[in-house]
């Protein structure tokens, strides 16, 4: 609840939309901004404090059972993570709430600087739960609230992640009693720290292939892990794709694979690529045709066909190359 729909004690019925749209927008752009200039600070080989070692993250404290009805979200690098729908709070503002990961390739390290009781950008290190966390914030007021933008920086098994949001607590001053002093006690009893304790908590490592990682965001029900499964789909080319991502087989007809975004894909192999390999290396083919499915086609000397689908595309003209010198040229054809 915000304070301008309350019984305030200022007045601010004058205050324009529109300034306000333009100032909001004004304190994103300031917020992305440090989030950047925070990593930049953080994985700096200057830095006054450096974590000695690795530390393994999640396996020093109490276990923590995730609340039904949390966000299932995947990185666009492969993580997994929960984190709760909504903070289920009158008097700090979770408009927009949903925490971002990223995993960066680098030690954990903190410089604090600034003052936390104060607007601006601070940075200050705590431990939580038997855990480092650099937290690094941007603080702006504008019209009876302070807006912050928060980033927990902590050290991820031989990496550094960081769980980034945005929040908004009204000055409580400004409404009346009882809720003035309602407002200040939801505000004080509130505990960021632990929230985000348990969200990093909920974290799993990068998943390891196409199918494990298809899996997981098929589960979330975000949109960055919409369009991190969209990326996924869009590399599944032929039949070979979708059998190793793990889709669906078609239950009337084994040669063909469904895919979630209403596409198929019908086998129309009749070997594999390593027997492929086996006749290019034994100087068996005359000519080879690749579609832009990774689907090769080998004309044999003897006048027969052979066909598979490539692991990537172009790895057909690697395997010939490779013979040219004992086999002599082989025709090359492609869409």
């Amino acid at each position: 609840m915000n304070p301008e729909n309350s019984s305030l004690k200022t007045t601010k019925a004058t205050t324009s939309k529109k300034p306000l749209l333009l100032k909001g927008l004004l304190l994103l752009f300031i917020a992305l901004g440090l989030i950047f200039l925070s990593v930049a600070v953080l994985v700096s080989e200057n830095s006054s404090f450096k974590m000695p070692g690795f530390l393994d993250f999640g396996r020093d404290s109490e276990s923590f059972s995730v609340p039904e009805g949390w966000v299932f979200s995947v990185t666009p690098t492969g993580e997994t993570y929960r984190y709760p729908s909504e903070l289920g709070t009158k008097y700090i503002s979770s408009r927009d709430w949903s925490p971002t990961l990223a995993v960066f390739n680098n030690s954990y390290s903190c410089n604090p600087v600034g003052d936390e009781s104060s607007l601006g950008i601070w940075t200050v290190e705590r431990t939580i739960n038997n855990r480092p966390y650099c937290i690094s914030t941007y603080s702006e007021g504008a019209a009876g609230t302070i807006y912050k933008n928060y980033s927990y920086y902590f050290p991820l098994e031989n990496q550094i992640a960081a769980i980034s949001f945005f929040l908004g607590f009204p000055q409580c001053p400004n409404y009346d009693e009882p809720e003035k002093s309602a407002c200040e006690r939801e505000q004080a009893a509130f505990d960021l720290d632990s929230l985000v304790d348990q969200i990093a908590q909920t974290i799993t490592p990068s998943q390891t292939s196409v199918k494990d990682s298809l899996a997981a965001c098929l589960l979330a029900s975000d949109w960055g892990s919409h369009d991190y499964c969209l990326e996924l789909l869009a590399d599944i080319r032929n039949y070979d794709d979708c059998v190793a991502a793990g889709l669906k087989i078609d239950e009337n007809d084994s040669n063909l694979c469904l895919t979630p975004d209403n596409r198929s894909f019908r086998n129309e192999a009749n070997s594999t690529w390593s027997i492929l390999l086996e006749a290019i290396n034994n100087c068996e083919v005359d000519a080879a045709f690749q579609s832009h499915q990774k689907f090769v086609e080998l004309d044999l000397k003897n006048g027969s066909q052979l066909s598979a689908y490539e692991p990537e595309i172009d790895d057909i003209f690697d395997a010939v190359d490779a013979v040219a010198g004992k086999c002599g040229q082989i025709r090359m054809a492609t869409e």
